[in-house]
């Protein structure tokens, strides 16, 4: 596992908290700082983040999904843009074995979600995002207006 050796930001007055300072200092992580409102200073990150806004865009357009759910589209955006090819390619050379890619799916495809033991079949729904782990997904229930957050979501 790669150490994070320092992480470089803009001088906003989140980065600046004690709580954040000790974690850091703790971590052993050192900081820079770019100029407040000066994004070509960073412009690495800021080409990363111009590549998730785009990419998540192009999911709310071609899908016509509301505007609403912008966050579980760039959280969707990000998680597929840490699996592609290069990054792929790097995880198998460091770790010397093959990255588990099965549990992607297509964006707002149709998803079944186990909801109790007694049901006799899962509630019908539309796959949002990713979760944090491996194999949960945000699924979203067009006629009860709901998400759902489930271990078990099956995807067809």
């Amino acid at each position: 596992r790669r150490k994070i050796k320092f992480l470089q930001s803009d001088g906003g007055k989140e980065y600046f908290s004690v709580q954040y300072t000790s974690y850091l200092q703790q971590m052993g992580i050192r900081r820079e700082f770019s100029c407040r409102y000066m994004p070509e200073q960073n412009g690495l990150a800021e080409r990363k983040n111009r590549s998730v806004v785009e990419a998540a865009r192009e999911m709310l357009e071609e899908k016509s999904w509301p505007k609403f759910y912008w966050a579980e589209v760039v959280r969707t955006a990000v998680y597929i843009q840490n699996r592609i090819r290069e990054k792929v390619l790097a995880h198998e050379l460091h770790f010397r074995r093959k990255l588990n890619l099965r549990n992607l799916r297509v964006f707002r495809s149709i998803a079944y979600v186990h909801v109790s033991k007694l049901d006799a079949k899962g509630e019908k729904c539309i796959l949002v995002c990713y979760s944090d782990e491996q194999k949960r997904y945000k699924c979203y229930n067009p006629p009860n207006q709901t998400n759902l957050d489930k271990s078990r979501c099956c995807v067809r």
